[in-house]
């Protein structure tokens, strides 16, 4: 199971990569209206306005520091609801401290739509009502949950790195790239394999032999 899972989440970083290098060539399409076919991987200038409503997905690293990314919620002309992740903060370690946030900058948000990113083990249900929500790797559910947007859309925008914004945008690059996943499938494997054997050998019963 853990193994399949490294395998999977490597080639969706994978996919993540070739489709920002292959999008990044492209202009953004502008979109006002969404439909149920999201265009995942495709390069979109977003048009309505930003809505006063932010969220942090919690625990995550950048070189070393604990953080969050911060989401930011969006609403279409059409009146759908979509979140823009607009990049990566370090957070103080005391975690009653208050965290202070700007406001976005970007009139029209461009970037790349990706779906919503997942953990291994899902977390159980979320649907914390604080000012500022902080959730680990939160469904479609725990976010409509949170915000109280019933049209929120399953997927997230990923604010281009020279947007104007004060948080760290390095889309290109991984905290774990996709070749440590693989790795990391190819050991959880190999450790199956060998708990595997090591049963069969220690619980497999004598052949039986004929009496002289």
């Amino acid at each position: 199971m853990l193994s399949a899972w490294q395998y999977q989440r490597g080639q969706a970083k994978a996919a993540i990569e070739d489709a920002r290098v292959a999008a990044g060539a492209q202009p953004a399409r502008a979109v006002a209206a969404l439909g149920t076919a999201l265009p995942l991987g495709e390069r979109l200038r977003l048009q309505g306005r930003w809505e006063p409503r932010t969220l942090l997905l919690d625990n995550q690293t950048a070189q070393g520091r604990p953080g969050a990314h911060v989401w930011t919620l969006f609403r279409l002309e059409s009146g759908q609801a979509l979140l823009v992740d607009r990049g990566w903060t370090p957070l103080p370690g005391d975690r009653q401290a208050p965290v202070r946030l700007e406001p976005p900058r970007a009139a029209a948000p461009v970037g790349l739509l990706r779906d919503l990113p997942t953990a291994a083990l899902a977390p159980p249900p979320q649907c914390p009502q604080a000012p500022l929500p902080r959730l680990n790797y939160p469904s479609i559910d725990d976010l409509r949950c949170t915000l109280g947007e019933a049209t929120l859309l399953p997927a997230l925008l990923l604010l281009d790195a020279q947007a104007p914004g004060a948080y760290r945008r390095a889309w290109q690059r991984f905290e774990i790239p996709p070749s440590r996943h693989y790795g990391y499938a190819v050991q959880w494997a190999a450790l199956a394999l060998t708990i595997a054997f090591l049963f069969l050998r220690f619980n497999r019963r004598p052949a039986e032999t004929a009496d002289d």
